[in-house]
């Protein structure tokens, strides 16, 4: 019996099995001399390697067992967890936004990429021009997460947005990016 014969024989890894896959996937890209996603990398306002932050984004994913349920789980925690203020530009970067549990679209946006990355979740930002439910227009910042098979939004400045919705509309995107300013 061949390899592949057993593994047919075993069937499919449990989730348990395929989330222990998946986290070491992610360590292993330094052992084996694979470059790290740039989505995946830690930026000025974006401290990946911070203690505080990877600490976050491990409670925030929890026991997910896969690349979607972590990504929702984390919006969910960090939204739970923060609040937004009305600010303009980055001033605080992830860390001291999750320090104090506020922040306006930019800073919680680095919030959201840093936790993410340092779970090895792919995360960019997204600078669009949104209408908002209020009636405002204006230019927005929000996050978009890699999900295992498409790009999701991921905006934590309103309790009603959750993974792959937000309740501004965007008018138009601007740009994406790996670092924002």
């Amino acid at each position: 019996m061949n390899e592949f014969d057993q593994y047919i024989r075993q069937g499919e890894p449990s989730q348990q099995e395929r989330a222990a896959y998946w986290r070491t996937a992610i360590g292993l890209q330094a052992v084996d001399g694979l470059q790290t996603s740039d989505y995946l990398k830690a930026t000025a306002n974006c401290q990946v390697t911070n203690s505080t932050i990877k600490s976050v984004g491990k409670a925030a994913i929890g026991n997910a067992t896969n690349l979607r349920q972590a990504a929702k789980n984390l919006v969910n925690y960090l939204n739970n967890k923060t609040s937004y203020d009305y600010y303009y530009d980055t001033h605080k970067g992830a860390v001291k936004t999750w320090s104090s549990k506020v922040g306006n679209c930019c800073d919680m946006a680095h919030l959201v990429v840093a936790c993410a990355r340092s779970q090895g979740i792919p995360a960019r930002y997204v600078h669009a021009y949104c209408k908002f439910q209020s009636g405002l227009q204006c230019g927005h910042v929000y996050v978009e997460l890699w999900t295992g098979s498409k790009w999701e939004i991921a905006d934590i400045v309103s309790d009603s947005n959750y993974l792959g919705y937000k309740t501004s509309k965007t008018v138009s995107v601007y740009n994406r990016y790996i670092e924002l300013p």
